[in-house]
């Protein structure tokens, strides 16, 4: 997950583009995500994990273990969005780059989501695809704290049974 993503999104009626850039500690299969684009810019916390198997080649037993992708951008004025998606991989390139792209809805959090009392909304679709690894200054910047676009040490990410992203300070 970690790196530079190219970003296509449709919501309300108009398609936008920009890039994603993951970042976080390669032991973990989370961290922070930038935006910059078209949109609105915005940042927030990202998380991979487990979602299942796969359809099992043709003849054969079982099926490859599917990864679901889940983050969320906080946009300021624009609003708070989460995105959802299962993470393709249809090859490897030489240098063991993934040829990899995630497809899924964006769903607007009105006033916090669900779990804060408020409500959410289908706003539009989305799809990401793998463009780069980070640079060494990208890599630096995901262990800087908040500057550079890391994530702050206080504010961590903890999932609820239902998947959704909150935030929860400690």
């Amino acid at each position: 997950m970690r790196g530079v993503w190219s970003l296509q999104e449709k919501m309300n009626g108009r398609a936008t583009t920009g890039k994603l850039i993951f970042r976080g500690a390669e032991t973990e299969e989370r961290g922070s995500v930038t935006y910059m684009g078209e949109a609105a810019t915005g940042r927030g916390p990202w998380i991979i994990k487990a979602d299942g198997f796969g359809r099992a080649p043709a003849g054969k037993v079982g099926g490859a273990i599917e990864r679901k992708a889940l983050w969320k951008l906080r946009r300021g004025q624009g609003g708070t969005f989460t995105y959802a998606g299962r993470v393709n991989v249809l090859a490897y390139g030489a240098d063991g780059l993934p040829d990899a792209f995630i497809e899924g809805d964006v769903i607007e959090l009105v006033n916090g989501g669900k779990p804060k009392g408020g409500s959410e909304r289908k706003a539009g679709t989305f799809r990401a695809v793998l463009e780069r690894r980070l640079t060494a200054a990208e890599e630096a910047a995901a262990t800087d704290g908040a500057a550079a676009g890391g994530a702050p040490e206080a504010l961590q990410v903890t999932t609820k049974l239902d998947e959704r992203l909150v935030y929860e300070n400690r």
